[in-house]
């Protein structure tokens, strides 16, 4: 049986080698990042640049005055319009909940499957949120949908 002492030394062996392997790993993302002229800040975030989206970006501000005057401008926006992340209104719609901004989106065209980068739907958003009525407008949309039919009664 393995002594206390000689089970430390092994996990204290062990750490040392990770720690080593990760101040090398480290360096060497810092020696990429200098290379490619990144800011010295370590904080720093690294964002898409953002595509020309106006409807989208709107749709997440929630800036309905703006949505509703692009949405009428002549001529109209492109609804299925995306920003560099493949997000468009009606992902933000559907994330905010806005069953108003969601009817007219689709009213105007919108792609109730457009897929973005993270692989989410406006479908996705809506089933993840648990949003019944908002997941009913879409499947309607996609005319995945249709009313129940009355059944036959059965004769005796």
């Amino acid at each position: 049986m393995p002594s206390h002492r000689s089970e430390n030394l092994k996990t204290r062996r062990l750490l040392s080698a990770l720690a080593f392997a990760l101040t090398g790993l480290l360096a060497g993302a810092v020696a990429l990042a200098d290379a490619a002229g990144a800011p010295a800040d370590s904080s720093a975030v690294v964002e898409p640049i953002e595509k020309a989206a106006p409807l989208v970006i709107a749709a997440r501000d929630k800036d309905a005055v703006t949505v509703r005057t692009l949405l009428a401008a002549q001529p109209a926006p492109d609804v299925n319009q995306r920003t560099a992340d493949g997000t468009s209104a009606l992902h933000w719609a559907v994330y905010h909940g806005d069953a108003d901004l969601i009817t007219k989106l689709l009213a105007a065209g919108a792609d109730a499957n457009a897929r973005n980068d993270y692989g989410s739907t406006p479908m996705s958003e809506a089933a993840t949120r648990g949003e019944v009525k908002i997941l009913r407008a879409l499947l309607a949309a996609m005319r995945m949908l249709t009313p129940p039919t009355p059944m036959a009664r059965r004769r005796s």
